[in-house]
């Protein structure tokens, strides 16, 4: 019987650097993991030499590794994995956090418990040491302090607030979730938005990870020093306006498959968002006021500050310095 068992799954590359704090991590969950699936794209270091010695040292018999024939990236890695998870509670691994040793005890306990969950995410704490102790002999909070709380629709949804290492998931989210996926779409943005499309997502108060952050890493969010825009305005705004589109385009991306489904309860104010980042990413492209003043009275709900003045600043750098075409 596979009924309360544990898949992890986790995508691999080029992280022989922290990946043996992750593996430990893993292993010494209080409890025993049903299956631990790993796949590495193709790392061109040690990373799959280190997973494959470790599970052999330690006899891990319910723990396998895999290399892709080619490198896929991980979006495509790790939508894999999610299929090749046998068990009905999926945990998603990163290669470098390191994990309470009662995550997947606590976690799944509650997910046994309340069968309306489809995903259920724990709080984090962010690191950026290179080498950390942290958590491998750790217990939870006290389960006197658990809170759970049901995420609501209109609030959270394009909004992924907690990093897919922190989710679990029912193995019948992944079929939802293949309606909405495409290549260039991130497991956990996908299975975090078809959750909340399903009624399904949940957020657990209680910190069960060590998320490392990088200094490297490359997002939408990308913010710039007063000093920067100064210094090369012009760049910076160019830049900053490839991003923003992007940004624009990976959303619509999403919602286009999500209005094909008109019959889930969400259809008119997913209509509704897909036709407004339609209509901004068209004044973006045109650099035009009136298309944003229109844009603005039509869609005010789904303005802020923030938005507008960054728009705002778009459209009048773009008519200042000029730009190249970005449609």
């Amino acid at each position: 019987m596979s009924i309360g068992k544990v898949s992890v799954v986790m995508a691999t590359y080029n992280g022989e650097k922290y990946i043996f704090n992750q593996l430990e991590s893993l292993r010494m969950q209080n409890y025993s993991i049903d299956e631990v699936i790993i796949c590495d794209d193709c790392s061109t270091d040690k990373t799959l030499g280190i997973i494959q010695k470790y599970i052999l040292t330690n006899s891990l018999t319910t723990w396998s590794v895999e290399q892709n024939t080619k490198n896929l990236g991980w979006k495509q890695t790790f939508w894999n994995l999610l299929h090749e998870a046998h068990y009905d509670f999926i945990f998603l691994s990163d290669q470098d956090d390191i994990w309470n040793i009662n995550k997947i005890n606590l976690l799944r306990s509650i997910m046994f418990k309340n069968q309306e969950i489809q995903l259920l995410a724990s709080a984090f704490t962010p690191f950026y040491k290179n080498n950390i102790n942290l958590l491998l002999n750790e217990g939870s909070d006290s389960n006197n302090d658990i809170r759970i709380d049901k995420l609501a629709f209109v609030d959270n949804f394009l909004k992924v607030t907690r990093p897919g290492c922190s989710f679990v998931i029912r193995k019948t989210l992944v079929s939802d979730a293949d309606s909405y996926w495409s290549k260039n779409q991130p497991h956990d943005f996908v299975l975090w938005n078809t959750a909340l499309l399903n009624g399904g997502a949940y957020l657990l108060n209680q910190s069960l990870i060590y998320w490392r952050v990088h200094h490297t890493s490359a997002d939408f969010s990308r913010k710039y020093s007063v000093r920067e825009m100064i210094l090369n305005p012009v760049n910076v705004h160019h830049t900053a306006l490839i991003k923003k589109k992007q940004y624009i385009d990976f959303n619509l991306s999403f919602l286009s498959e999500c209005i094909q489904n008109r019959n889930n309860k969400y259809f008119s104010i997913v209509s509704t968002k897909y036709n407004f980042l339609t209509l901004r990413k068209k004044y973006l492209v045109e650099h035009s006021f009136f298309l944003f003043f229109r844009s603005f009275l039509k869609y005010n709900k789904n303005y802020h500050l923030k938005m507008c003045l960054g728009d705002i600043y778009f459209i009048f750098g773009s008519k200042i310095f000029g730009s190249e075409d970005i449609s």
